[in-house]
């Protein structure tokens, strides 16, 4: 579909959202129409080959489901699915493109990772709504002191809640990486943390594997008095390509990022950016917009080993993947 088009439609949708929200019936019209959308939204963006369509595509679906929230703030499933995709957007259209550019668009980069934070705790504060309205408590929780009530509400949970645990830690873990100075966040992380072990708990497997994928970065990129653990970064590689079996750049990239760059391991940070970077993105529909970015990322961590590494360029473009899709 035309973007422009596709603009023009969304916005329609959402000034029928808003005359809806002054008429009698608003409450069931909204209500239905978030329930069509969050009943099922297959590969419409995780299966699509085109990352910049999909950027493109994204902020319009964001401020539609802002615009139903605004009338049914309680719908559990919309508050997931919305938080879920300022989490996606803040990652792979902010931030990863922040993290590429050069040191002297450094003011740009600075604003773009800003904007990701506040983006990954917004979608991350709507998950958690969404979990408070299911679970009363939950919250009030959080704070250090309340450890033995979070812990029992987490227990609570079942495997219909492993979506709305994944989305919710993985925004609130990404939005601490990018400030771990805010003392807010550095306090409350063990949550986050104890959230992705419930939903690793309920469900080991679930997308793909994508759970252990988030501790191979979580365990390597923590210092080691803070929880950190190169061993279990390791231990949680081996589970992620087990379990995709040669299907996901991700957990190939996160170990070049989170464990060969701080061992200062350039042998195993080039086999691993090479094997990312060899995925067949159409071996697994359902992810491949998520493997396009990371072999996209796979190959600008290739071309810019110098960054990161004390070599000559020559060597690091000599030993750089070749480029592909």
């Amino acid at each position: 579909m035309n973007i422009k088009l596709m603009k023009h439609i969304m916005t329609a949708v959402m000034l029928a959202v808003s005359f809806l929200a002054t008429t009698s019936c608003a409450g069931l019209v909204v209500r239905g129409v978030a329930d069509a959308l969050t009943a099922s939204t297959g590969t419409t963006f995780t299966g699509e080959d085109d990352p910049e369509l999909v950027g493109d595509a994204i902020p319009f679906a964001l401020k539609l489901y802002d615009s139903l929230l605004a009338s049914a703030p309680d719908h559990q499933k919309l508050l997931i699915a919305n938080g879920s995709y300022y989490i996606m957007y803040a990652n792979a259209f902010v931030q990863g493109p922040a993290a590429m550019l050069p040191m002297e668009d450094f003011e740009k980069k600075d604003a773009m990772l800003k904007r990701s934070k506040n983006l990954y705790l917004r979608g991350r504060d709507m998950v958690l709504t969404a979990l408070e309205l299911k679970y009363n408590g939950l919250t009030n929780a959080i704070p250090i002191d309340q450890g033995t009530k979070f812990d029992a509400i987490l227990k609570r949970m079942n495997r219909d809640d492993v979506t709305a645990l994944y989305w919710c830690s993985a925004g609130w873990v990404a939005a601490f990486s990018l400030d771990s100075f805010d003392l807010g966040l550095s306090m409350s992380v063990p949550r986050a943390a104890a959230m992705m072990k419930r939903a690793e708990e309920l469900w080991p497997d679930y997308n793909n594997g994508t759970i252990y994928d988030f501790f191979i970065s979580f365990y390597g990129g923590l210092p080691a008095a803070l929880g950190g653990s190169k061993d279990l970064a390791r231990s949680y590689f081996i589970k992620a390509t087990n379990v995709s079996k040669g299907t996901s750049a991700s957990p190939y990239v996160a170990m070049a990022t989170s464990i060969a760059i701080p061992a200062q391991d350039y042998v195993l940070y080039t086999n691993m950016l090479t094997t990312a970077a060899e995925v067949n993105p159409d071996k697994n529909i359902s992810n491949r917009l998520a493997n396009i970015i990371s072999i996209r990322k796979a190959h600008f961590l290739m071309k810019n080993a110098g960054e990161y590494f004390l070599i000559d360029d020559g060597d690091a473009n000599k030993d750089a993947a070749p480029a592909k899709k």
